[in-house]
Formats: structure tokens, C-alpha cells, sequence
């Protein structure tokens, strides 16, 4: 990890100028000065480089001071005057810290304490990539965007940028009269002042900086209809939906569905909506999506689905948007009081909002899309390299690597598994009680806990709860029948796949269920867990039905599988809920790599699950297979691993039939036709069947004039199917599509299927693409993942990557960055991992990022070749042997 440290060679260097005042506070601002209430006023004209305002902060030190610290990144700062006992006292303002924006105030004389004014005239080029306050063209028209989470409201405006600083902003926008404005509250005012008009807000409620947020230029505001009186709620809630320019149509289905969603949250929290609007917003390059309070900003392919979306699109539609509502209470009404914190803030968001969506739509299997994504980031925490949920940060470096799956989906599953074990309506008194206590204010997770605690009235569990929150890592349970098959023994440890450096020993408070497999409704048994080892007693001998370790599937831990126990689980499976075939598909895939499990019994649960009636546990371990399939060496064997991967899943998908043309099954329930959608991504992609990728290259060459010809959840792989040999005249359309088109979800499609070129030099002119100024981060990233993913063009991506790292790194968001390393994920040799490291520990360190995610990265390439290596020959022996029984 030699490069790894030039990560801290280089934080010095950021700001070796100010060495003589080693006071820079890298982390929290020192407690002795407080905003008490902000008042912004900011021109913002997108069609301009720059925008400018004034900040005028109301303030409280707590004792006499020269120097005010507070942040700022890339502001001009022309004018600094504080305003104290009436006089009116100059200040000098500078940027000290460059890579994450500290700045300090000094001034002449003592300042005393009590109240005062701090007033600051600033202007900032706005950015490219979303975050801060950022611009973007649609269509030759201009529009600005704010990204503040989690630090980058100093890029706007000069002020405390914590999340515990929580003030009212009274916000007035200035802009040219073509343009509309949004920002957290209703307007009170507009005022034209020659061809620009002044428009004043409500003064907000509390908030932090990074909840404050703005959308300016010629948008098309759509009033959905309020959401109606609740029994919780005595006024109607105005309901706006925004985008860029004639897309307003295209926000149907989202004006129709989403006031069903808020009236479904305010149930679940027992109390009403905390802001008084609601709007809405589709940012053409916004990637993501983020909670300000009143004003939730989504990248545009999440809401401008039109009226009638796919079904994959109802289902994300759902849960990102219940995610950034649930957000409007766990968040912005009670906010973390620090980044450490962070982890409660979005584990809560993102499990509520997959629960809310479920019920929602409950045919579209939400909330087992979000196991399937907790289980997923088990790999992510099974790494030696970690950190636990709730992580100590001490530099505003270590804020974006937090970010990440340990905070999103092993907090939801954390949360789910307490959820279940205290039951729901124990576990939503703790919540309501929480919300209770801190309303506009600030809290902590030993808040949190303390609310749960009074609320169940558990203390071991909660106990146990905190067990997972404090320390890292995944449980890994060995249950074993005795003799007489009436008990279960459990033991655990800490989950080590093969090459790991972790060290044994670490324990969890482990709430453990079980059950027979004997049919789909046997009773479950639950211990908790304090210690290495445990017993349940059954009751009465099982006989020979397979075991569910993790009864209901809840529960965030991985079960050891032996062929034995594996064949004897899979024999049931048609007693196995969705979430526990899942749980189970997991535990497979996670044996074979702990080294415990031969590669056979993969292939053997993959044919076993196929036909479960989840969809996402019948393609779980297909995409195990995707991912070895890319990560061999071997050619040959990936060859006829990907005959192997068709042999499985073709049959399934024939069955559910799959003709890519729009309305071919339209008949056909959401599940169907989201099950049709997996199958042919492993069929056409990986398995390279012949009849079936005929069938979708064909249908793709017909809608280069209109893609609304292919089934919307098909397109992408059907496209992916039409550029795979390199046909220039096809490659070209599907490249004008993705830098021209409005409709975000074309955008996403072709993205996607680029990714998937193979053959020069259509490849190259792909990978060009990357840098084209009107691509948001999302399709960037895409087509590189694509790209670097497949075992034909990694190399020549790489090099390209080498080639343009700098320029590449640079149009990409803070938040991004640590994504951008996942592109690397199929990556298995030592060459590869050493120039990973050599390619982006300075860039990164010099951009700001701290070194966990990259250090997690080498770690998952080198996890990678030790599993090659221990398994490579096995794997090959098993496909060899696989058709040699097809050819008998």
C-alpha cells in the first residue's frame, strides 16, 4: 500500500501555508462562537460563469475573540464588516484550508462577547459536476442546481457548515426575469428591478446549511394536487413538481402518486408533514438525490417517468422517493449533530423508505430488492479494511467515505433485524418518541437509543443493537443438529472470506431465529445471542427437513453451509419465503468464498433457485456467477461458465417468454415482468445466447428513430445486444441519444448499453464519450463500469483511464469519487491492483478523499486473486464436467 501514504503527505501540502497557526480546526469548529440566524441574498443567472450574494450571519460568542472560525471553499470574499454593540468593525477573511474549505475572520481589536452580525459580500464560479451550487445546459437553456450535502453549502455562502448548527435562513434569490425560482419555502414577495426580479422566501423553520437548496432558470413548475387533511395533519400540503423546460408532461405519474407516499410516511411517524410545501425537482445531471427540507432535488430519470413508467421504474420511483420524504422528519426535523452520526440519518431513510414503497406497491418485491442490496454490502463489511456504522471523524476528509453501503444498507438491515426482533409497534414508539423529543433540533444515536430504551423497554437488545452499530464486520453462524435432531447448537465468529488478514475474536449480541423447513408456515425460534456458542431446543426431533438458520431472513448475519446442509436446505425450497431464499442464496455464494463450500454447490443452488417464486432470490446466485464469470482468468473456462450461466437461466426466461417489443406483456403482473427483466440481463449479457440475443438485436436495430418501440424494462439490454459487434450506424444513434435526448431514462438505456461496445473502434469513440461536457456522473459512470466490468475491453478502458485520470476525476463530484473506484470491482491480478493504486491514491488524496475507499478497493482485488487462485481449477474442472454430462 506504498501509495496509500502519499494520501497524508499530501493533506499536509493543502495547507503547509499556514503551518505557524497549527489551530485549523479540521474537524468540528471550536464551540466558542454559534449562528443563531442566517439571511442569504444571491444572484443566481446560470447563463453567467459566476454567481454572488451576501451573507449576513446573526451570531453568539460565548467569550471575547480576534479570530471567528467558519468555512468557505473557492469564494471570493470582497467585503467583511462585524456589527457589535453598535459599532461596526472590519474583518479580514481567508481561506486556509484548500481541500475542504476552512476559513477564518480576523480583526483588529477583541471582539466581545455576546451577540453580534457578521456581514460578508462573496462571489464563486459555479460548478460543473452537482455539488455546491452547479449549472447545466438543456436544450440551450441554463439552469442552476444545489448539491450543499455533505459540505459543500461553503462553496455558496460563507458559514458554519455543520449539521448541529441548525438556524432559520430568511433566503431572497435574485434572477433574470426569464427565470423561475425554487428554493424551501413558498415565496412571499417578487420585486422586479429592471430585467431581473428579487424573490423572497418564508423564513425556514431550523436548518443546517446543508439542507438549504435552490433551483433557478426557465422551469416548468407542475401543481400537483395538495395532499388531502390526514389524522395527523389539519391543513392541505401544497404539492409542486419542477423541471427543465417542456418536460412538465413527463412528471404525471410522480404528481399522481407521490401525496399517497407522504400520507403513508405521516402514519408511520404519527405526526404531520414538518414543512409547509413540498416540492419536487428533476436536476438533468444530478445523479442522486438529496432531502432539503421542502425541496428534495432528484436526478431527473427518477421522476420524469411519464404517466405510464415500467414497472422497474414504479419500483425506484417508490423507494427513492419515500427514502428523501422519510428524510423530511429522520433528518431534516432531527438532524445528526455530527457526520459520525450520519449512519442513523440514512439507514433510516433508506430502510423505511424500502418498507413505505413495499406497502406502497406491494406486487413490485421492494423490500426484497433492499435485502438483496443489505446482503450485498455484507461483502463490502466482510472486508479487513472497514469501519463500523457509527465511526469517529475528526477531519472533514473522512465525511464523503462515509457515504457508503456500511451507512445505507447494512444500517437498513441492522434497523430490520431490530425491527423484527422487538416487534413494530415497540420499535415505532421508540421512533415517534425520538422525533418527539428533538423536534428542530439535533440529536445523537445515544438520543436514538435512549428514546428505543424507553420506549421497548429491552436493554439487551438495545444492548445488542449497539453491538452492530460500534464495531464492524459480519457474523457468520454454524448451526448444527444433534444427535438426536431436537436441538440446535449455534456458534459464531467473524465472517473471513478467503486471503482475508482479519483477525479472529470479534464478537456480536446476536439475535438468531431459526426454523424447519418442514413447510411454508413452520413456527420460528429465536435466542439472543451474548457469546460464541448458543442452543435452542426444538422441541421435538425434526427428522430429515432442512433448516433455516435465518428464519424470516431479518436478521444481518451469514449461516455456514456445508454440501450437506446446503442440499438439504435447497430440497426444501419451495417452504422458503423469498427473503429467507435469499438469505440462503447469500449464504451459499458467501461459503463458497469463505472456501467452505465447492464451486458445484453454487451452480447446484443456482438451478435449485431459478424457479423460486422471488424473483430476486431466483437470480441472486445468477449474478454471483456474472461476476466470477468476468473475474476469471481463463478464457475457455469463461467460455463455458457462460454456457453453464445460459443452461440455467435461458429455460426460465423462455418460459416467461421474451419478446422485447413495447406491450408485448403489457397482461403480465409487475413481478413478471420485473423477473423477465433479470433473466434476459444474465441471458443476453453473460450467457450469449445465441437465439435470444438474435431475437433483441434485431428488435434494437428498429427503434433507432423511436424508443418507445421496446418494452422499457427490456431496452437496455436490448441495445446492449445491438452494439456488442461494434455496428458503427447503431453505436452512433445510440451515442447521439445519450448526449442529446431529454428523456432520462433513454439517457440511462443507452448509457448502459454502451458500456456493453466490444469491438474498435466503436469501443473507442464509447469511451470519448466519458468526458462530453452535457453527461452527468451517472452515465459516465456507467459506461465505464460496463467498459472496465468486461473481460474484452478492460484493458484498453484502463489505459484510457491511466490516460485521463486527471480530467476525469475532476468532472465528478466529491461524493463520486469513491464510486468511481467500484468500476474497478471485476479487476483479479496483482497488475491490476498496483496500477489502481498507483492511478489514483495521489489523484484522490489531492482531491480530498480520505484513503479508506481506495484502501477498500486493493483489499477486494487482492480478496479477489486469493479466491482465483485457491478455486480457478475447481471452477473449471466444474463447467468441464457440466457439459461433458450434457454432451452423455
Amino acid at each position: 500500500m506504498r501509495l496509500v501514504r502519499l494520501f497524508f503527505i499530501l493533506v499536509l501540502v493543502s495547507f503547509s501555508s499556514v503551518a505557524a497557526n497549527d489551530a485549523i480546526p479540521m474537524g468540528r469548529l471550536p464551540d466558542s462562537v454559534e449562528p443563531r440566524a442566517y439571511r442569504l441574498t444571491l444572484a443566481i443567472d446560470p447563463r453567467q460563469a459566476e454567481f454572488s450574494g451576501a451573507t449576513e450571519i446573526d451570531l453568539s460568542l460565548r467569550e471575547p475573540a480576534r479570530v471567528i472560525w467558519l468555512h468557505g471553499h473557492g469564494l471570493r470574499v470582497s467585503d467583511v464588516v462585524l456589527v457589535t454593540s453598535g459599532r461596526r468593525v472590519k474583518g479580514r477573511y481567508a481561506e486556509v484550508e484548500t481541500v475542504s474549505g476552512v476559513a477564518r475572520v480576523d480583526f483588529d481589536e477583541e471582539i466581545a462577547a455576546g451577540r453580534a452580525v457578521l456581514r460578508l459580500t462573496h462571489a464563486a464560479p459555479f460548478e460543473k459536476a452537482p455539488q455546491g451550487l452547479y449549472r447545466t445546459d438543456v436544450a440551450g437553456e441554463w439552469y442552476a442546481f444545489s448539491q450543499l450535502e455533505p459540505i459543500d453549502a461553503r462553496r455558496v455562502f460563507p458559514g458554519f457548515d455543520e449539521p448541529r448548527f441548525k438556524t432559520p435562513f430568511d433566503v431572497t434569490v435574485v434572477a433574470d426575469r426569464r427565470d423561475k425560482v425554487v428554493s424551501n419555502t413558498p415565496l412571499v414577495s417578487k420585486t422586479s428591478e429592471r430585467d431581473r426580479v428579487r424573490h423572497r422566501f418564508v423564513v425556514t423553520p431550523p436548518l443546517p446549511t446543508y439542507l438549504v437548496a435552490f433551483a433557478v432558470g426557465p422551469l416548468d413548475i407542475v401543481h400537483g394536487r395538495p395532499v388531502p387533511l390526514s389524522g395527523v395533519r389539519r391543513r392541505l400540503l401544497p404539492l409542486r413538481f419542477v423541471a427543465s423546460k417542456g418536460q412538465g408532461k413527463k412528471l404525471a405519474f410522480a404528481a399522481r402518486h407521490t401525496g399517497e407516499i407522504v400520507l403513508r410516511l405521516e402514519e408511520y411517524f404519527g405526526s404531520a408533514f414538518p414543512y409547509p410545501k413540498l416540492d419536487l425537482i428533476a436536476s438533468p445531471i444530478h445523479g442522486l438525490a438529496m432531502e432539503n427540507a421542502g425541496a428534495i432535488v432528484f436526478d431527473d430519470r427518477y421522476l420524469l417517468i411519464g404517466a405510464r413508467p415500467s414497472p422497474e421504474q414504479q419500483s425506484i420511483f417508490g423507494g427513492v422517493v419515500a427514502h428523501e420524504i422519510a428524510h423530511q422528519w429522520f433528518g431534516d426535523l432531527v438532524t445528526p449533530v455530527w457526520w459520525d452520526d450520519l449512519w442513523l440519518n440514512e439507514s433510516f431513510a433508506q430502510w423505511l423508505g424500502s418498507k413505505i414503497s413495499d406497502r406502497w406497491r406491494p406486487g413490485f418485491g421492494t423490500r426484497g430488492d433492499q435485502l438483496a442490496a443489505t446482503l450485498k454490502a455484507m461483502d463490502t463489511d466482510a472486508l479487513r479494511v472497514g469501519r463500523p456504522m457509527h465511526q469517529r471523524i475528526d477531519d472533514n476528509r473522512q465525511i464523503i467515505g462515509t457515504f457508503d453501503e456500511i451507512t445505507y444498507q447494512k444500517g437498513a438491515g441492522v434497523l430490520a433485524m431490530f425491527e423484527s426482533y422487538l416487534g413494530e409497534a415497540r420499535f415505532r414508539r421508540g421512533v415517534r418518541l425520538h422525533l418527539r423529543r428533538h423536534p428542530h433540533g439535533s440529536a445523537t444515536a445515544d438520543d436514538f437509543f435512549a428514546a428505543m430504551a424507553d420506549a421497548a423497554g429491552e436493554a439487551p437488545v438495545l444492548g445488542a443493537f449497539r453491538s452492530f452499530v460500534d464495531q464492524p464486520g459480519v457474523p457468520f453462524v454454524s448451526a448444527v443438529l444433534s444427535d438426536d435432531r431436537s436441538s440446535l447448537m449455534l456458534r459464531q465468529e467473524r465472517y473471513r472470506p478467503l486471503g482475508s488478514a482479519i483477525a479472529p475474536g470479534l464478537l456480536w449480541d446476536l439475535p438468531v431465529c431459526v426454523r424447519a423447513l418442514s413447510s411454508a408456515d413452520a413456527p420460528r425460534q429465536c435466542v439472543l445471542m451474548t457469546g460464541a456458542a448458543a442452543r435452542i431446543d426444538l422441541g421435538a426431533p425434526v427428522g430429515e427437513t432442512g433448516m433455516m438458520p435465518n428464519a424470516g431472513g431479518e436478521g444481518y448475519y451469514r449461516f455456514a453451509l456445508d454440501a450437506t446442509s446446503a442440499r438439504s436446505a435447497l430440497r426444501d425450497v419451495a417452504n422458503l419465503t423469498g427473503a429467507e431464499a435469499l438469505a440462503l442464496a447469500d449464504s451459499i455464494g458467501a461459503s463458497f468464498a469463505a472456501g467452505r463450500l465447492p464451486f458445484e454447490e453454487v451452480l447446484h443452488g443456482a438451478s435449485a433457485l431459478v424457479s423460486h417464486q422471488d424473483r430476486t432470490a431466483a437470480t441472486r446466485l445468477g449474478f454471483l456467477l456474472t461476476a466470477l464469470h468476468d473475474q476469471l482468468r481463463d478464457a475457455e473456462t469463461r467460455e463455458r461458465l457462460a454456457r453453464r450461466i445460459d443452461g440455467i437461466y435461458a429455460p426460465a426466461l423462455r418460459a416467461f417468454g421474451y419478446i422485447p417489443k413495447a406491450g408485448a406483456y403489457a397482461g403480465d403482473t409487475a413481478d413478471r415482468q420485473l423477473r423477465r427483466d433479470s433473466l434476459a440481463e444474465i441471458v443476453v449479457v453473460w450467457g450469449r445466447d445465441s437465439e435470444v440475443t438474435g431475437t433483441f438485436a434485431s428488435a434494437a436495430q428498429a427503434t433507432l428513430g423511436n424508443p418507445e418501440i421496446l418494452d422499457r424494462g427490456l431496452r437496455a439490454v436490448a441495445w446492449a445486444a445491438g452494439v456488442r459487434n461494434g455496428d458503427a450506424t447503431f453505436c452512433r444513434a445510440l451515442q447521439k441519444q445519450l448526449v442529446e435526448t431529454a428523456d432520462a431514462q433513454v439517457r440511462a438505456d443507452a448509457a448502459y448499453a454502451l458500456g456493453r461496445v466490444e469491438q474498435e473502434p466503436a469501443a473507442s469513440d464509447v469511451r470519448a464519450l466519458l468526458l462530453h461536457p452535457r453527461l452527468g456522473p451517472s452515465p459516465v459512470l456507467r459506461i465505464l463500469r460496463g467498459q472496465l466490468e468486461n473481460p474484452a475491453t478492460r484493458a484498453s478502458t484502463w489505459n484510457w483511464v491511466r490516460e485521463n485520470a486527471d480530467a476525469l476525476i475532476a468532472r465528478l463530484p466529491a461524493y463520486y469519487q469513491p464510486i468511481l473506484l467500484r468500476a474497478a470491482d471485476r479487476f483479479c491480478d496483482a497488475a491490476e491492483r498496483d496500477a489502481v493504486e498507483t492511478v489514483f491514491a495521489p489523484r484522490l488524496a489531492k482531491a480530498g478523499m480520505d484513503a479508506l475507499p481506495l484502501e477498500r478497493q486493493l483489499e477486494r482485488i487482492s480478496l479477489c486473486i486469493a479466491l482465483m487462485s485457491s478455486t480457478e481449477n475447481t471452477i473449471k474442472a466444474a463447467v468441464e464436467e457440466g457439459e461433458t454430462k450434457r454432451v452423455r
